[in-house]
């Protein structure tokens, strides 16, 4: 009787911060395997995950940008610097903006007959919102003072701000 018994017991892991509760049997020895597998394979991007913010966080704290440059600037080395090409299309959008004479799609024709670039209306008003431009960027909701050379200053882009919210 006992070894019958025996036969029929189960072992169980139990895992507390997941919480799972993972049985085998002999019969499903492979799915145990399988699936401690992909736990590991969880917990290691889990943890992954975690350093990576860890780590784009106190470069904002130091003042760099963790992510892609935005259009005007380009990341170069580790560093983000004004790309010579594009920057000056940054400057003659907010400075042709301010003047609050346009809206977005006329703006976005005389940026297109003036330099050549084709930006959609969304990208126009992304950009004239973006804080990045005055030098201050805004990380996990955090504001930061970023190390990369401001295009616009901060009486132009509060000038644009308020033609934006007209």
């Amino acid at each position: 009787m006992k070894k019958r018994l025996r036969n029929r017991k189960e072992n169980e892991i139990h895992l507390v911060r997941e919480g799972q509760v993972i049985s085998a049997n002999r019969k499903s020895q492979d799915k145990l395997v399988r699936d401690l597998h992909v736990l590991m394979t969880r917990n290691y991007l889990e943890n992954l995950r975690e350093e990576i913010r860890k780590g784009q966080n106190q470069k904002a704290k130091n003042g760099k940008f963790p992510g892609r440059a935005p259009f005007g600037y380009r990341n170069q080395f580790g560093k983000i610097e004004v790309d010579p090409v594009t920057a000056p299309v940054v400057r003659l959008i907010f400075c042709t903006y301010k003047s609050g004479k346009h809206t977005l799609g006329s703006l976005r024709q005389a940026i297109h007959e003036t330099t050549g670039h084709a930006i959609r209306p969304s990208s126009l008003r992304k950009i004239l919102t973006n804080r990045f431009y005055t030098g201050l960027f805004v990380w996990d909701g955090a504001e930061h003072i970023g190390n990369h050379k401001p295009l616009v200053d901060r009486k132009t882009f509060k000038k644009v701000q308020r033609a934006l919210a007209a």
